[in-house]
């Protein structure tokens, strides 16, 4: 299993509850990653109602590309398609999102859940901290780390918890949950290794 998602339920999740987890881009075009999000939805989907949502992309081309780049531009992502989800599906008592670099339109993505669901917990996964280095790694990504790093004191006003691989206890100000990467074990089919000691004698 996924490690210990499933202590993550606790008191605040003691009784069934309705939940929706957010993640941006497409469900195909990293596969390895998409396996580690079905994992954790199937875990959630045992201590509650989970429901994926797949916040889709912007159609790009290069002017959008330069726009999405510049200080005050967002990259883009049609965030009005999650809450178009939720309104079908109903209101939530936790929100689970995985993390993308912070910019202005992402920030009032966060503030709007708060606003719309207040009751909702909301918990952002963060697996790599820090991440700098992820960002940094591709000179095309610079933009998008300093307007994270201009964005990301906001994030404590609207997340109840930063969900994260590491020990840290607060991140950006905000109490962490600790998982652990992993596998679910039922997943894996019984392999018969045969008679040990056949031909053993």
């Amino acid at each position: 299993m996924i490690g210990n998602m499933e202590n993550m339920h606790g008191d605040e999740m003691s009784a069934r509850k309705n939940g929706y987890y957010i993640y941006f881009g497409t469900t195909t075009e990293f596969l390895g990653v998409q396996k580690k999000i079905d994992n954790q939805v199937k875990i959630l989907n045992m201590v509650c109602d989970c429901r994926k949502i797949v916040v889709p992309r912007e159609e790009g081309n290069v002017i959008k590309s330069i726009m999405w780049r510049i200080p005050f531009g967002s990259f883009g992502r049609r965030y009005e398609y999650a809450f178009d989800q939720i309104r079908k599906n109903g209101e939530p008592d936790f929100l689970y999102i995985r993390f993308a670099p912070f910019d202005r339109k992402f920030i009032r993505f966060l503030a709007e859940l708060r606003r719309r669901y207040g009751l909702a917990k909301i918990m952002l996964e963060i697996p790599t901290y820090p991440y700098k280095g992820e960002l940094l790694h591709d000179i095309t990504m610079v933009p998008f780390y300093f307007k994270d790093v201009f964005h990301r004191h906001k994030v404590k006003r609207y997340v109840d918890r930063i969900v994260t691989l590491t020990d840290d206890r607060l991140i950006y100000g905000i109490p962490t949950i600790h998982i652990m990467n992993g596998i679910i074990v039922d997943d894996i089919p019984m392999v018969s290794c045969g008679n040990e000691s056949e031909g053993g004698g």
